[in-house]
């Protein structure tokens, strides 16, 4: 069942959206962006560990997933705008009426560019506004849906523009996902028929989110924060040579309401959750229940002291 790549996809662009080097006024606190996101914050390096907790399903049935998310983010030029990240993940997924496996995930390799927009900020009246570009690489070496080695690679890419008058912050953003083909057919079971997938689902979001902060000084490494985003997420069915898959596509409304807050320069914690207010399934696996989100990022090298 590939909708926890939406997961760690989701993941991989926040990591991206993490390494935003500001100037000296630049905000740290842009809004969420989505389901899983930990708010934007600015350091050069950092590090980060998260955990997602995705549950599915309906009335007895329960389909759980929960995976542990590995950030790394480099900025190798001081002066230059670009900057990667590398996503690693491992998902135990579980149902509930078979057994559970733990297996790691394809890594995801991004890198984005950011670009400064003060003529859009004084033509709005804030502080800052910015525009910015991601996209990235799945790389097969993961064996969750196939052996490790044997995969296709999947690309990402991504926009976001955000506007700042402090205290707020607002952020509006699309997303999408194209999943790589399969040369012979991966066998999964869908709906207790075996098919022989050859492309794993994709997906497709877009939305805003918007940040209160009340607490942020920069000096003492003190930042409180409150963060709702709204989403349209739309999962694409997976195919078989070519033809879409019966019960492998859905698509959701999804608000998500989540906290961030930092005691010192160097760590910076979050906790978030997701909820559907609106959602159409094919199958009882794509129904989603509720999405649960914690983590923290270390920031590295000068990064706590000049974001």
């Amino acid at each position: 069942m590939s909708m926890r790549k939406s997961v760690i996809i989701i993941a991989v662009f926040a990591a991206a959206l993490l390494l935003c080097i500001s100037t000296p006024a630049s905000a740290h606190h842009e809004a969420m962006f989505g389901p899983q996101s930990s708010a934007v914050l600015s350091p050069g390096m950092f590090i980060s560990l998260q955990m997602f907790d995705r549950e599915d399903g309906r009335g007895n049935y329960r389909h759980r997933e929960t995976t542990s998310v590995y950030s790394l983010g480099v900025k190798p030029f001081q002066t230059n705008p670009l900057s990667f990240a590398v996503v690693a993940a491992n998902t135990r997924e579980a149902y509930t009426y078979s057994g559970s496996t733990t297996r790691f995930e394809d890594p995801l390799i991004s890198g984005r560019y950011r670009v400064e927009a003060p003529g859009i900020a004084k033509a709005l009246g804030v502080q800052e506004s910015y525009v910015m570009g991601v996209g990235g690489l799945e790389v097969p070496l993961g064996n969750k849906d196939h052996a490790a080695g044997h995969g296709p690679i999947g690309e990402i890419a991504a926009g976001l523009f955000s506007i700042e008058k402090r205290p707020i912050a607002v952020i509006a953003y699309g997303y999408y996902h194209h999943s790589g083909e399969y040369d012979k057919g991966m066998p999964a079971q869908v709906n207790g028929a075996n098919v022989a997938v050859t492309r794993q689902n994709g997906n497709f979001f877009t939305g805003a989110g918007i940040a209160y902060t009340p607490i942020d000084d920069d000096a003492a490494g003190h930042l409180f924060s409150m963060q709702l985003g709204l989403s349209y997420e739309k999962t694409f069915a997976m195919e078989e040579l070519g033809k879409p898959v019966a019960g492998t596509a859905a698509n959701a409304v999804m608000m998500h309401p989540g906290v961030v807050f930092q005691t010192n320069p160097r760590f910076q914690f979050f906790a978030l959750v997701s909820l559907p207010l609106t959602q159409q399934f094919e199958s009882l696996d794509y129904r989603q229940r509720f999405r649960l989100g914690v983590g923290t990022i270390i920031m590295l090298g000068h990064s706590a002291k000049s974001r």
